[in-house]
């Protein structure tokens, strides 16, 4: 990839949905199953809030329009998120990336319907994966492990394609759930392309999930702090003008939840993250069956990791743990089972979606086993 230009690989299918294909090998496999095991196929990389850069950023009120400054503005060219990207290219040079950005104004006002029409290109992304994968592997022998009960033409059993989650924060876990609904319902234009299958009622596929200082409690003190973050610290005017405002809307949000008219969008992916009945938690026999029954084993589990700091001021370290404690207990294995294949890693000193900074070889070597234990 272009260091000058993070995303100049990668696809535009939205203006917040963008797709890196890599080159294609004529026997990208390795040979051996265990090299296999932890090579995600996909990476579905689930960016922060304001992760996608903008020189200002308009604040509209009856009458006025202010150009409020962003915080350490870079070029659009240099997303904080290219580094992740990056790496993911170099550690796993032949699986695919598609990267997500969300936007505050989807988690305070835009409908659902709204948000499911934007990912449509992303749910079709994952369609198209899904159909080029087995396209490739329908009729050849593949060397799996025991756990695989897929098969071929030929009767010969193939692995199951490995898709990976990597979640940045509250709005990263909020795409993310987003688009498990949008999956979930299949949501089509009126003319689809003619090569997209209409299937219907599948769950999202995921073999992996990576949290990154998330997720976190709706909590009304840190939620300003957060839907202010993209101003620098020192825009004291910008701060004073934009607070009232942001404290409003997010006020307005926590009544029609308090009031049933909706469900706040921190509340919901807290929930759908740990579902036993969706995609992030446990797995299927098949992409379309549900599990019916508790797991009885760390197989029956989707490998998770949380990374978290003590110096996050904006999603507290106990947030994170307490999602992964409940993780856990939904998991119905023993302690040690359940810690095994929900891992949380703390880090001292590193800020909010900062981590990587601070401890870039502990960050990536934890990201590095969670993804070997998907089987």
């Amino acid at each position: 990839m272009d260091q000058k230009h993070p995303l100049a690989a990668f696809t535009t299918l939205h203006e917040r949905i963008f797709l890196y294909k890599p080159l294609e090998a004529s026997d990208p496999r390795p040979s051996t199953a265990s090299q296999e095991a932890s090579i995600p196929d996909l990476v579905v990389v689930c960016a922060w809030a304001f992760a996608q850069p903008r020189r200002k950023y308009s604040l509209r009120v009856p009458g006025f329009t202010f150009e409020l400054p962003m915080a350490n503005s870079p070029s659009p060219a240099f997303p904080d998120i290219a580094k992740y990207l990056v790496h993911y290219q170099m550690l796993y040079p032949h699986a695919r990336i598609l990267l997500l950005f969300n936007t505050v104004h989807n988690m305070l006002w835009r409908p659902d319907w709204m948000q499911m029409e934007d990912l449509q290109p992303a749910v079709w992304a994952i369609e198209d994966f899904l159909d080029s994968y087995n396209s490739k592997v329908e009729g050849k022998p593949s060397i799996v492990n025991e756990a695989d009960t897929s098969t071929g033409v030929d009767g010969k059993r193939k692995r199951e394609p490995t898709v990976v989650f990597h979640i940045f924060s509250n709005g990263g876990a909020h795409m993310a759930v987003q688009l498990a609904q949008a999956y979930r319902e299949n949501i089509r234009m009126s003319s689809p392309p003619p090569s997209q299958s209409k299937t219907t009622n599948k769950r999202l596929p995921v073999s992996a999930v990576i949290f990154d200082s998330c997720p976190g409690h709706a909590r009304y003190s840190t939620a300003g702090k957060t839907t202010l973050s993209f101003l620098p610290k020192d825009a004291h005017i910008a701060r004073a003008l934009g607070m009232p405002i942001a404290y409003a809307i997010l006020g307005v949000a926590f009544l029609c939840h308090v009031s049933g008219i909706a469900e706040h969008v921190v509340i919901k992916l807290w929930r759908e993250l740990n579902n036993p009945e969706g995609p992030f938690l446990l797995k299927s026999s098949t992409n379309d069956a549900e599990i019916t029954e508790p797991p009885t084993s760390p197989k029956t589990v989707i490998p998770r990791l949380y990374l978290c700091g003590d110096a996050d001021d904006m999603i507290p370290t106990q947030d994170v743990m307490e999602h992964a404690a409940m993780a856990r207990q939904t998991t119905g294995l023993s302690d040690a089972d359940a810690n095994d294949v929900v891992r949380l890693e703390e880090f001292f000193g590193s800020m909010h979606v900062n981590h990587v900074s601070l401890h870039k070889e502990r960050y990536w070597d934890a990201v590095r086993e969670t993804l070997e234990r998907i089987v």
